[in-house]
């Protein structure tokens, strides 16, 4: 009996040991290494607001802010470097070619693409701006998008006691949210939405093709829209407006506009100002698309003075690949003071955030019965 017990005891204690030998040996080991953060090429601001802008400014103090943030960049004289080495002057977008170079050359994993639509640096102040993150793999795709459209009067309240006093507290608040929420991507990518400030304005005559709801249909190239109105470069401004609700919506993968502008050069097409329908129906073979958008902006008109309110008028169509036909079409037109009453509450005070909030009623209703995309 005492044997036995002995015995157990023994057993006991040699287990111990053991245990506290592993334990020490799993302490003593180093902790798994994590993998170092990517490194991000940072296009300098393409200028889309019609005028002149200090987009050399705006690009150093996004450059700060974003390694404030701890998002990694490849030094900009490289990047310069590389874009200069294959005469690469378009700064909007990426192709593959650009893509590959950036990769192979500057040792970067992806690009960070501003794109400014308004900067007014008289009272009452206003700025716009989308940026994108592209992934340069193989080929390009957008990985996070995220925008904002502000002005030094968007919420004046009782007596304007919220007014901005100045383009530079506007300019860096915009800018340090912009590098907050990338470098928060990079973390834990999930989709941004585009200025979530201001309420979806829906449609105002809509047709809307069953075929939509089909979820192998789920690849889309968005074109720049043509542009009817007196507003320079606001066919552009649409497109991007567009593009950010329909990455963030989840139930499509969005072709990176710098594909598609690459097969646009390539093959002469939109040369006289406009894409046809013909047109997009070569687009979408060209990029392997399922669907193409585009439309016509009518009427792209900032607020004038303090008080004045944007207005905003465009089509958008959606063409199918596979039938030619056309599955989406529809018309908003608006301003931002419509049912605005009460000491200038929910006004819309630039023409970017009214086209932000008409796209995003645009694609909630173009998408609306969808699943979302599953990951492979």
């Amino acid at each position: 009996m005492t044997s036995s017990s002995s015995s157990s005891s023994s057993a006991r204690a040699i287990a111990l040991v053991g245990a506290l030998a592993l334990a020490g040996c799993s302490a003593a080991r180093p902790p798994p290494e994590r993998a170092a953060p990517p490194r991000m090429a940072l296009f300098p601001v393409q200028n889309l607001t019609g005028g002149r802008a200090p987009v050399k400014e705006l690009t150093a103090a996004l450059r700060a802010q974003l390694l404030t943030y701890g998002v990694v960049l490849v030094p900009d004289e490289l990047v310069m470097r590389t874009l200069a080495a294959h005469r690469i002057r378009f700064t909007g977008g990426v192709d593959r070619e650009t893509a590959a170079a950036l990769r192979e050359e500057a040792g970067a994993e992806g690009v960070i693409i501003p794109s400014l639509e308004i900067y007014q640096a008289v009272p009452p102040f206003r700025m716009a701006m989308t940026t994108r993150l592209v992934n340069i793999g193989a080929e390009p795709a957008i990985q996070w998008i995220d925008s904002f459209a502000r002005s030094g009067v968007d919420s004046p309240g009782l007596l304007a006691m919220v007014v901005l006093q100045s383009m530079e507290t506007l300019r860096d608040e915009s800018l340090l949210n912009t590098a907050v929420r990338l470098a928060a991507a990079l973390q834990d990518p999930r989709p941004s939405r585009p200025c979530p400030q201001w309420s979806e304005v829906p449609p105002n005559r809509v047709y809307r093709s069953p075929l939509l709801s089909d979820p192998s249909r789920r690849t889309v190239a968005v074109l720049p829209f043509l542009n009817g109105s007196g507003r320079r470069d606001a066919g552009e401004v649409m497109a991007l407006r567009f593009l950010a609700p329909l990455v963030a919506n989840g139930t499509v993968k969005v072709v990176e506009p710098g594909v598609v502008r690459d097969e646009l050069l390539t093959h002469r097409i939109g040369a006289a100002g406009g894409i046809s329908l013909d047109d997009a129906r070569v687009v979408l073979e060209l990029v392997r698309a399922d669907l193409v958008l585009s439309g016509t902006v009518r009427r792209f008109e900032d607020a004038a003075g303090l008080s004045g309110a944007p207005s905003l008028e465009f089509g958008s169509w959606v063409l199918d690949r596979r039938t030619a036909q056309l599955v989406w079409s529809s018309t908003t037109s608006g301003a931002g003071d419509d049912g605005v009453y009460f000491f200038g509450l929910g006004r819309v005070t630039t023409a970017s955030a009214l086209a932000c909030g008409m796209a995003k009623g645009a694609v909630s209703r173009m998408l609306e019965d969808r699943p979302l995309l599953t990951r492979n």
